[in-house]
């Protein structure tokens, strides 16, 4: 895999050009055995970040007029006269630059894969970003009175450009809902790369247009809807994106999307290398257990990891929190302990992002628009008086005024359909919080390969009905029609067991407490006054002990001085919480975000978090 970064100026000095792209390709490297490609021009330069056998990323023609980067998942190239086989070629940075010379701008369609893309012209000294149609991997940008800067993580545009601070609001939406709204970021000035853009900067000027919006994709009808095609596309995806020369790797878990990957895999004659961490704050270790069930029935070996106890207070959970540039919505999140475990020896491994929405329908509701939107933002009537205890009056009404105008507008530019919602969450949710998983945490290790982004799977799969997902039915039709061996081992979904089996009154059962642990879990988290009497009772469970212990030893060396605060209040609850008075326990956790976004990329002097206190 591979990350970029780049950097246009109308006039700027060669040595200010490579002093910016240096710097973010620091900030992008996080393996020592990592390699910086360059290109560099009169007035800019790019370079891409890869490892060791990924193809190359970063190529300039002879003249030294046209550059190109490029990061992602590159599959194949779908230009009108080629044939299967130039098809299914995977192209490298200088094929891609030798095809923008034929088609231009209109080559990034024509790509297929989940990609981002610069390409610079020196004779037009015009740069042009593009990603793909559904804009999965992440690309941000900066445009300042210097030039316009990018790259693949946030965190390498502020130490390029020197300043940064917190946009309120996104702060906001990040505490209300756990991600930013549209292609704002955490920091003010620097956005994210829309789902099918193209930007171009030319003379200090920026412009921007859609070449696809897939929320604008109609609902087929019930009856057109396929298993078998379904089934069939997905083949053809993992196909597309298998090199047999190469050992395969799947992190197995409980759950949906391995499962369909290794099902697959196993169709195809594939054997990969199996990994499970056992998730054992999790029905006591469910995931690992069913993973290896799974493995057992394929005839495969399944290296059964268990997890940390003391993962979330430690030094490798906030290099998580940094490489992710805080965009982490639950401290507790297991995908760091999944990234511990990558090493480059494993690529490429497969990723089954999105899956469980697109097929499975988790984080939908029957009901529409109106539970679904309810279920949304259940996090906001919790931790909005929760921001307004930590914030000053005047930090707080930046960051609350106009949210339910920011998130009325994003559900309003998607027509209201059946899978309106879905296209939503899939816009703003999956993409700012779920796809950054594989293309920019695990990418800083191993090559992560996602069937579930091939273009003509999700065009197919995004047109089905979101009232026939509830249930994980779609999942469970493709599973049992095609896959039934894997229909013998339960699911894990949202915490709780599925079974395959119907009409059963031990399955109906099963179902009825599922739905009833469901809603009690949601009472005591989301209802401030049972959550208060909760905590009261209870001591904080073994992981947000740990967590608890972190939060003290970071801020217990803050004197809560930032103008953002409300100081004297903080401190006085913080006395309190140090004490052991557990109520306060989210709002600090709060302060603690709030805290670490200033210590490892805002403050003039930015630390570490190798070198931020960690260890419990």
């Amino acid at each position: 895999m591979s990350k970029i970064c780049g950097f246009v100026g109308a006039g700027a000095e060669a040595i200010k050009v490579r002093a910016a792209v240096q710097t973010m390709i620091e900030a992008l490297c996080h393996e020592p055995s990592d390699q910086a490609e360059y290109a560099w021009f009169e007035g800019g330069g790019m370079a891409a970040l890869r490892h060791a056998t990924t193809p190359q990323r970063c190529a300039i023609d002879p003249d030294g007029i046209h550059g190109l980067a490029i990061a992602g998942q590159i599959v194949a190239l779908r230009s009108q006269g080629r044939t299967d086989a130039e098809a299914s070629a995977r192209p490298n940075a200088a094929d891609l630059l030798h095809e923008w010379h034929i088609h231009g701008a209109a080559l990034p369609p024509q790509i297929e894969g989940d990609y981002v893309m610069a390409h610079y012209d020196t004779d037009s000294t015009a740069l042009t970003l593009a990603n793909g149609k559904y804009g999965f991997c992440p690309l941000y940008y900066s445009v300042t009175a210097d030039g316009c800067y990018f790259a693949s993580e946030a965190k390498a545009l502020i130490r390029a450009i020197g300043t940064a601070e917190l946009d309120w609001q996104s702060v906001a939406d990040f505490f209300y809902i756990g991600h930013m709204l549209g292609e704002r970021t955490l920091f003010r000035g620097i956005s994210a790369l829309a789902p099918g853009q193209i930007l171009t900067y030319s003379h200090g000027r920026l412009g921007a247009h859609t070449y696809a919006d897939f929320t604008q994709a109609p609902v087929q009808a019930a009856r057109d809807i396929s298993a078998e095609r379904l089934v069939q596309l997905f083949l053809e995806s993992v196909q597309r994106r298998l090199d047999r020369d190469r050992t395969q790797c799947v992190l197995l878990s409980g759950g949906l999307d391995s499962r369909l990957i290794m099902g697959t895999l196993h169709q195809l004659g594939i054997k990969p290398r199996v990994i499970s961490l056992e998730h054992n704050n999790i029905r006591n270790g469910a995931d690992g257990r069913y993973a290896e069930q799974i493995a057992q029935r394929l005839g495969l070996e399944c290296d059964v990891r268990p997890t940390r106890s003391d993962f979330y207070g430690s030094r490798e959970c906030k290099q998580v929190f940094e490489i992710l540039d805080g965009m982490v919505p639950t401290w507790e999140l297991f995908i760091g302990q999944i990234y511990g475990e990558l090493d480059p020896s494993m690529s490429p491994v497969w990723d089954g992002l999105g899956l469980d929405l697109v097929l499975g329908g988790t984080h939908q509701f029957a009901g529409g628009y109106t539970k679904n939107m309810a279920h949304f933002l259940k996090k906001h009537p919790v931790n909005r008086p929760l921001l307004e205890m930590a914030l000053t009056p005047e930090a707080f009404q930046a960051a609350d005024t106009g949210f339910f105008q920011r998130v009325d507008a994003a559900l309003a530019a998607i027509p209201r359909t059946d899978n309106q919602f879905m296209h939503f969450l899939i816009k703003h949710r999956i993409r700012r919080r779920t796809a950054v998983n594989p293309y920019q945490l695990f990418a800083s290790r191993i090559e992560p390969l996602t069937p579930s982004t091939d273009l003509d799977f999700l065009d197919y799969v995004l047109g089905i009905p979101s009232s026939l997902r509830l249930h994980h039915s779609v999942y469970v039709a493709m599973v049992k029609a095609h896959f039934p061996i894997l229909t013998e081992v339960p699911v894990i979904s949202g915490g709780s067991p599925l079974y395959f089996e119907q009409n059963s009154s031990a399955a109906i059962g099963r179902m009825l407490e599922q739905a009833r642990l469901s809603l009690v879990r949601t009472a005591k988290r989301f209802n401030i006054k049972k959550r208060m009497k909760h905590l009261a009772r209870q001591p904080l469970k073994p992981r947000e002990q740990d967590f608890g212990r972190l939060i003290i030893r970071t801020l217990a060396e803050r004197d809560f001085d930032r103008p953002c605060y409300n100081q004297a209040p903080l401190r006085q609850l913080f006395a309190h919480y140090r004490a052991g008075n557990i109520l306060y326990h989210d709002l600090f956790a709060m302060v603690f975000y709030i805290e670490l976004w200033h210590q490892l990329f805002l403050d003039p002097v930015p630390t570490p978090a190798s070198e931020l206190v960690g260890a419990v």
